[in-house]
């Protein structure tokens, strides 16, 4: 016997959500609430700036931000561009993150404004 499984892609579960439910709550941050309408927006804004900029099909993106709404949003944008992405913890001392960016080769790293300055110079970071 031969079972069915319908397969979704994480980003199209979001999409689904967002057309079903937009208003109904999708992260709760602190004391902040997002919408799946907010949350795709914000994803889909972000994969058409990456797809833009350039990002191929399973190009990688090092995604290194802390536990946030921007990180969600990272993740789910990277997906929609077509892109794979991997989360580095902002923790990471930045010898480990020298390495993981080496060896990674991402095609873009998604970090906030004042950790830029110590990742852009780095091996294996794009121009």
């Amino acid at each position: 016997m031969t079972t069915a499984i319908d397969l979704t892609l994480l980003h199209d579960f979001l999409a689904n959500s967002a057309t079903n439910f937009p208003d109904k709550t999708a992260l709760i941050f602190e004391d902040k609430r997002f919408s799946y309408d907010e949350i795709y927006q914000k994803s889909k804004a972000l994969a058409n700036y990456l797809w833009r900029a350039g990002l191929q099909r399973s190009n990688r993106v090092i995604i290194h931000l802390g536990n946030s709404p921007e990180a969600i949003v990272s993740i789910f944008g990277t997906l929609m561009a077509g892109g794979a992405f991997s989360v580095v913890n902002q923790s990471v001392k930045s010898g480990k993150l020298r390495k993981l960016i080496k060896n990674c080769e991402p095609a873009f790293v998604i970090t906030e404004k004042e950790k830029a300055k110590a990742i852009i110079g780095m091996e294996g970071i794009p121009r």
